[in-house]
């Protein structure tokens, strides 16, 4: 535990949330604060009665998951949002999309240090992006959207008007975020590799597996170029970016896995696994020419190019 409340010290609060030794309990006490979770989620998700105040313990949730390293906390705080988030949409409807659009506000312009895998945050977005997907909600595809725009720094994509709950959402989503720029470079490379492993999160789960589908040619061509990003996207940066080629790499994995498929064993026989190239071709029509592109585009680096063509030759 002295390990622990060391790490908590070593990081800044994020946000007008936790503060002082509560922050410090929530890692080096993480079995309490799992039983606290745990008990708060059974108590609020069979109440009967209508609880004016539920989101705000939504927020505190999240406040915990943005303020703790533990692991273990971190899983705890995914199921905990998963559970009250699916009761608040039952129980407030009408309230839930401004719910949600203050959330991703929040995670988009959270100043938390580039840690690893970034915390909790991936998996707070990815709790929202889950009920949405239990619910059928029309507003998944576009968050989706949204939130892959984030590598470019986008943080609401310009959308023809698709759905009343969309115009509620973007509203609501404006209305909430207070700083939609990025000035520096270390702001942008911290934004960028929270936004990577939040898709990565995301992309890997089999529930949103087809909201990531139509998108994972964009992904690849955006990880590819991303390997290089030292080079191409922040030359100015005294310190190396490994940050964001290690949050690359992940991403790149995950969408690798996505288009050529896995192979689930090994040896002689492992050829049997595959997916030939013609099923490939004919999924993803434009795969190859954006590999094409990628080889003779003047910007793309080594890594780029080695990486494009490890693709090409694995796949053979």
């Amino acid at each position: 535990t002295r390990q622990a409340s060391s790490k908590a010290k070593a990081f800044p609060l994020h946000g007008s949330h936790l503060v002082g030794p509560r922050a410090i309990g929530v890692v080096s006490n993480w079995e309490a604060v799992k039983e606290g979770l745990k008990l708060m989620t059974h108590l609020l998700t069979r109440e009967t009665t209508p609880r004016p105040d539920f989101a705000s313990y939504i927020q505190f949730v999240m406040a915990i998951g943005m303020n703790t390293l533990h692991r273990g906390i971190i899983q705890h705080v995914h199921d905990c949002m998963l559970a009250l988030l699916d009761a608040f949409f039952v129980s407030y409807p009408s309230s839930f999309i401004e719910l949600i659009a203050q959330l991703t506000a929040q995670c988009y312009e959270s100043t938390l240090p580039i840690i690893r895998r970034s915390g909790a945050l991936p998996f707070i977005l990815h709790s929202i992006l889950t009920t949405l997907h239990h619910h059928c909600s029309s507003l998944l595809p576009l968050l989706v959207v949204q939130l892959i725009g984030w590598c470019d720094h986008v943080a609401l994509p310009s959308l023809p008007v698709q759905s009343h709950e969309w115009t509620v959402y973007a509203n609501a989503f404006q209305h909430a975020i207070t700083n939609t720029s990025h000035s520096t470079e270390e702001d942008r490379r911290r934004h960028l590799v929270h936004a990577l492993n939040s898709i990565t999160v995301c992309a890997s789960s089999p529930d949103l597996a087809s909201h990531f589908h139509p998108h994972l040619l964009h992904l690849l061509s955006t990880s590819l170029t991303l390997l290089d990003s030292q080079e191409c996207f922040f030359p100015s940066l005294v310190t190396p970016s490994w940050n964001v080629k290690s949050a690359t790499a992940q991403l790149l994995a995950v969408v690798v896995k996505r288009v050529f498929r896995a192979r689930r064993s090994r040896g002689e026989d492992e050829r049997i696994n595959r997916v030939s190239s013609l099923a490939i071709a004919i999924e993803f029509p434009q795969l190859f020419s954006t590999l094409r592109d990628l080889l003779v585009r003047p910007t793309s680096g080594e890594r780029c190019r080695f990486a494009v063509v490890a693709c090409v030759w694995g796949d053979d």
